[in-house]
């Protein structure tokens, strides 16, 4: 059998409502839900290729996983080995075990990217696992597809709820613009808010020193704690309505309560850490005055020092200007809204990503 060829993108994604602390750890469970904007370029672009393997005896019942490191992306030991569990999940998931075992003298080799920093809080294993769930279903299809017509179709729904197991916010990658992910499921959620941009002012780039599994067990041991499950469902009542409504005054407002509520979290922990850093404290002081206005934009952080500023399509531009003039010796990515998840990317992109 000739080489299967598999290729997937996922964008990131940035939570407005965030998920924080873990109802159970082993399926990625979050202990409250949370709401989503899904980006577009800011993504992680992944490869799986199924070839034939030359010697060695077969060692498991899946054959070898190769991850390859990039320029981009510089997996640690540990990010491998999670990759190559996860693609063992995927297969488990979606190919009967009878048929698993076309797969004990084959070799299956990764090549992942990022078009984005890794590790410095813009939900690189969110687009990670995502890009990667998919690829490997993508492969799934083409090799099993014709024989087992119950692979195809795979829903993202289902697919979703497989990623969610490697990295939880990963389930919120596959729909978009705003998604809600609440227990297992995550689903795309109505909005008339116009077409938003992200612009991130770049404080931080290196990876952090708290992970954010490590952030999900010490928030539980802060006294702010209490009632946080609680709060969240109504930020998430009060969110989903400014979104129908195309009230972003309101949005704005809801972001900001629960961008200081989640740090404030970390700050009250039982073992304390932050992820603030002095510029993040001065994009946050020099931001406030803004959010008064008829529309503000919506200020957030995930679990890292980055500032996030979304706002309409149309402003972006002036925006990006008076934030490059404040910090003028900062980087700003800029990305769209986006839809989620997809198969395939252009060949010249992978070669050109991949340093083949």
């Amino acid at each position: 059998m000739s080489d299967f060829r598999c290729s997937a993108k996922a964008p990131s994604n940035i939570a407005l409502i965030k998920y924080m602390g873990k109802e159970d750890p082993v399926l990625n469970l979050p202990a409250n839900p949370s709401i989503s904007l899904t980006l577009d370029s800011l993504c992680t672009m992944t490869e799986v290729t199924l070839g034939e393997r030359h010697g060695g005896a077969v060692q498991a019942e899946l054959s070898p996983v190769k991850v390859h490191n990039t320029v981009e992306t510089q997996l640690s030991e540990l990010a491998i080995q999670k990759i190559i569990h996860h693609t063992k999940r995927v297969i488990d998931c979606l190919v009967p075990e009878p048929e698993r075992g076309l797969f004990h003298d084959k070799t299956i080799e990764i090549r992942t990217t990022n078009s984005f920093p890794m590790g410095s809080g813009i939900a690189s294993s969110a687009s990670g696992f995502a890009a990667l769930t998919l690829a490997i279903a993508k492969l799934c299809k083409e090799v099993f597809g014709k024989t087992n017509p119950g692979l195809n179709p795979i829903s993202m729904t289902l697919l979703s709820q497989i990623s969610r197991q490697g990295s939880g916010s990963s389930c919120r990658s596959f729909e978009g613009p705003w998604v809600l992910w609440e227990n297992q499921s995550a689903c795309k959620i109505e909005s008339r808010l116009p077409p938003l941009t992200d612009l991130i002012l770049l404080v931080r780039t290196q990876p952090k020193k708290i992970s954010s599994s490590q952030a999900h067990e010490l928030v539980k041991t802060s006294p702010l704690w209490e009632g946080r499950v609680n709060r969240v469902r109504e930020k998430i009542k009060l969110l989903q309505a400014a979104l129908v409504q195309d009230d972003l005054a309101a949005v704005s407002k809801i972001a900001w309560s629960e961008l200081w509520e989640m740090h404030s979290l970390f700050h009250t922990s039982r073992e304390t850490f932050t992820y603030f850093e002095p510029a993040t404290l001065q994009a946050l002081k020099w931001i406030q005055p803004e959010l008064i206005g008829k529309t503000p934009p919506i200020v957030t952080l995930d679990a890292g020092p980055n500032v996030h500023f979304i706002v309409p399509a149309l402003s972006a531009q002036m925006w990006k200007e008076k934030i490059q003039a404040e910090f003028p010796g900062f980087k700003i990515l800029e990305d769209q809204q986006g839809l989620g998840a997809s198969y395939g990317i252009p060949t010249k992109s992978c070669e050109t990503h991949f340093h083949r």
